[in-house]
């Protein structure tokens, strides 16, 4: 049983994050797309309430388990190392067709060509690991929650974030069976979930497991091998809140593709080395945290996502003009 109990603590949230993942607005890339499509902010919205949930979840559990909750940090290296490496994510996750979130939902939907994302991921930390290490000195260390020493200021956090969820879970609401059985469930709904999964992870761990993957792997003494279950995990709490929703059909889809998958995931590993951490773990711990680095990672990441979706629109909008001022083929 003493064996098991690792497992079970890494699983068991994992599913439940998955779950959540797969049902909620949590892509950075489709927020970025809705705003200058179509002029929507309620994903960009959506999004920030996972960090400020995983902040009040992981500062009330600290308080209840009676001790601190460590957080991996990256070393003061600069600020233009983030902003770099939320620029190169942001990059990798455009090509890819979707960020870390992303890339998980549309797997578990059955998109296995998403697997070569995550594969390149892993490459990509790998060799950022050991190619850019003499560039951007990474080192890990730990920051206590803030909720520790400013509890005015996460009460405060709190109860607004409270009010607010309040307020849209009894406009939405999200008690109904309806509401719990659609395919895409409103944020009041879906953050909560992901924020307790990861709190879970943060209390029983230390600290969000998949960004020390690639550096055990690298350093050729892994430790703590049951936290490479997380992702499996959620890949496959995506894939059972999918096929309850009745959107999982498995498919290769087009091989011209694959390049993308490769090419954006070695990026978006670059990338989450640079930063460091990906999308997830700076929605789940690294903002929650109040992280400098991650902050200014994440809003590097936004900021590029909306330019890259905004060239995009424009250049669209020129080849349809300028095929319409083509003379016609001649017959």
């Amino acid at each position: 049983m003493d064996l098991m109990t690792p497992w079970l603590w890494i699983v068991l949230p994992g599913l439940i994050l998955g779950w959540a993942v797969q049902r909620g607005p949590l892509c950075a890339v489709k927020a970025s797309a809705e705003i200058v499509h179509h002029g929507r902010w309620r994903r960009f919205w959506a999004i920030w309430q996972c960090p400020a949930w995983a902040w009040a979840l992981t500062g009330l559990a600290t308080i209840v388990s009676a001790h601190a909750i460590t957080l991996i940090g990256p070393a003061h290296h600069g600020w233009q190392w983030p902003l770099l490496g939320g620029m190169v994510f942001a990059t990798g996750a455009w090509i890819n067709g979707g960020c870390s979130f992303g890339t998980v939902a549309r797997l578990g939907r059955g998109e296995i060509s998403f697997a070569l994302t995550l594969l390149a991921m892993l490459a990509g930390q790998l060799c950022a690991l050991r190619w850019l290490q003499p560039l951007a000195p990474i080192s890990l260390q730990s920051d206590d929650l803030p909720a520790l020493h400013w509890r005015w200021l996460w009460h405060l956090a709190l109860a607004i974030l409270l009010l607010v969820s309040l307020r849209q879970a009894v406009r939405q609401r999200i008690w109904r069976w309806q509401v719990w059985r659609q395919p895409n469930w409103p944020p009041a709904l879906a953050m909560p979930f992901v924020a307790a999964a990861a709190s879970v992870v943060l209390l029983i761990h230390q600290h969000w497991p998949s960004t020390s993957i690639a550096a055990q792997a690298l350093s050729g003494h892994p430790q703590d091998l049951h936290r490479w279950g997380l992702l499996p995990a959620v890949v496959v709490g995506t894939v059972a809140a999918a096929m309850a929703s009745g959107s999982f059909r498995p498919r290769i889809g087009n091989p011209a593709a694959l390049p993308r998958r490769l090419g954006g995931g070695l990026m978006m590993g670059v990338g989450s080395v640079l930063i460091p951490g990906g999308n997830g773990h700076l929605l789940v711990a690294g903002i929650p945290a109040l992280q400098v680095s991650a902050l200014l990672g994440y809003l590097s990441m936004l900021a590029w996502l909306l330019l890259l979706a905004l060239v995009r629109k424009h250049w669209i909008a020129w080849r349809i003009a300028t095929a319409k001022k083509l003379p016609p083929p001649r017959t």
